[in-house]
């Protein structure tokens, strides 16, 4: 069963893929398809469904591979809702991965 470090985990290697998205696409002509993409596929179909802040947090934060005080200043919050925001978010994923798990 996933726990929400086990998420973090993860979504620090989907924003790692979104980052450098361009070099895993390359090298999935030469090599192979990496299984990050599968990983970041996942997590993007768990994602679809979050209430829109959530959404777009993830959105921000995972796939635009933005810093918690970028969101923050983007957005006009300041970084503790940003962290509140991100930890919801995660509880969100972990929600919906346990419910797949059952």
């Amino acid at each position: 069963m996933k726990t929400k470090k086990d998420i973090i985990k993860d979504l620090k290697d989907v924003r790692y893929y979104y980052a450098n998205r361009k070099d895993f696409d390359n090298a999935a002509k030469s090599i192979s398809e990496s299984t990050v993409i599968k990983k970041a596929e996942y997590y993007n179909e768990l994602i679809k469904n979050a209430p829109p802040k959530l959404f777009n947090m993830y959105l921000a934060f995972v796939v635009n591979n933005n810093s918690q005080a970028t969101v923050a200043d983007d957005w006009g919050f300041c970084i503790e809702n940003i962290k509140y925001y991100c930890s919801k978010m995660y509880d969100y994923l972990l929600q919906e991965v346990q419910k797949g798990e059952t």
